[in-house]
């Protein structure tokens, strides 16, 4: 009796100093594509479904624990398209800030504020750059002025699994001031090759043979080249994005800007700009969005824009329908359709 007595005093303060949230998300819609060469698509299908587990624990003197997995569910259907891994984090608070790691999916930087939370699909992946899978490892200072966020993070080469590429390092700051938001960070590409190397072959001196080399590999004396290896290539120099909203009462309005700097003159500048507005009429929110993209010097840009409407049953629950249209100078565009019925939980 005296250990069981224990046992339960020892679980109820191991419980008592951490706590678990189960939370998630699923949304069915009907969809219709018309891509610039006119092929067509249209049916019903999953656009959500993940849950998401979070934990968080009290260590005692001011220092907490935390940690999130998220899976991506679709329902039926190719296994492939419907079970995924999501974001999955751990880290550490306290005093000296907080520290947070893992692997995740890094979206589109200008888009949450310049878009001013219209209800729209998102021209990230058509017109703005699109959401990449990353590992990362992010430092947050404490606070230092009431509103404002300062972060530093180190990001592993986009999908690079064999981590040959080296790293992205990446300064944010953030401010809030009552209606007012803003966001800027800068990433620092000068460590990071975003093209592995490619081999080589070549026909040694004393055979006929053809033998594949790799860029780091030293030849033997005598061989000659058939195909000469290239070592990884660095293209991106530098990449800076500024954003922010203000609420103005009656409506929400927002705009981004990202200028993506390449280290070779040949490659111009990238420009990327969105702007949104977005405003409530009781249940229902509406909202519109512009984005465009464009080389310096370049004759062809990338434009986009988007319309749509948001009823909300609940907090929960609500109906979507958005229509997104986008193209390329000179050239027919492409469009999407979609209503969409999402539940959170």
């Amino acid at each position: 009796m005296i250990a069981l007595a224990t046992l339960a005093a020892v679980s109820g303060t191991a419980f008592a100093q951490s706590s678990v949230s189960l939370t998630g998300k699923f949304g069915y819609a009907y969809t219709d594509a018309k891509t610039a060469a006119g092929v067509k698509t249209a049916g019903f299908q999953a656009t959500d479904g993940d849950l998401v587990a979070a934990a968080v624990e009290d260590l005692g003197g001011g220092l907490k624990a935390n940690a999130s997995l998220a899976l991506k569910l679709r329902g039926r259907g190719a296994q492939a398209s419907v079970v995924d891994g999501r974001d999955a984090t751990i880290g550490l608070s306290g005093a000296f800030g907080s520290i947070t790691a893992g692997a995740i999916e890094a979206g589109n930087g200008i888009m949450g504020l310049g878009q001013a939370g219209a209800p729209v699909i998102g021209l990230d992946g058509k017109v703005l750059d699109g959401a990449v899978n990353v590992d990362i490892v992010s430092y947050t200072l404490p606070t230092l002025a009431t509103g404002l966020t300062l972060k530093a993070s180190v990001i592993d080469g986009v999908g690079d699994v064999a981590r040959t590429k080296g790293n992205i390092s990446v300064f944010a700051v953030g401010y809030t001031a009552g209606a007012l938001n803003l966001s800027a960070d800068f990433s620092d590409y000068s460590k990071y090759a975003d093209a592995a190397a490619v081999g080589g072959t070549y026909l040694p001196s004393a055979s006929q043979t053809l033998t594949a080399y790799a860029a780091t590999d030293t030849l033997p004396s005598g061989a000659t080249v058939v195909a000469a290896a290239t070592a990884a290539v660095k293209a991106v120099d530098n990449r800076t994005r500024v954003s922010a909203s203000y609420n103005l009462g009656v409506a929400t309005v927002g705009l981004g800007y990202q200028v993506k700097s390449y280290v070779t003159a040949a490659n111009k500048d990238n420009k990327q700009m969105t702007y949104g507005v977005s405003a409530p009429l009781g249940a229902f929110t509406v909202g519109a969005v512009y984005a465009s993209s464009k080389d310096d010097g370049a004759t062809t840009k990338t434009t986009g824009n988007e319309f749509g409407v948001n009823y909300a049953f609940s907090q929960r629950t609500s109906l979507q329908v958005a229509r997104a249209s986008w193209k390329k100078t000179g050239a027919a565009a492409d469009t999407l359709l979609r209503a969409r019925l999402l539940h959170s939980f």
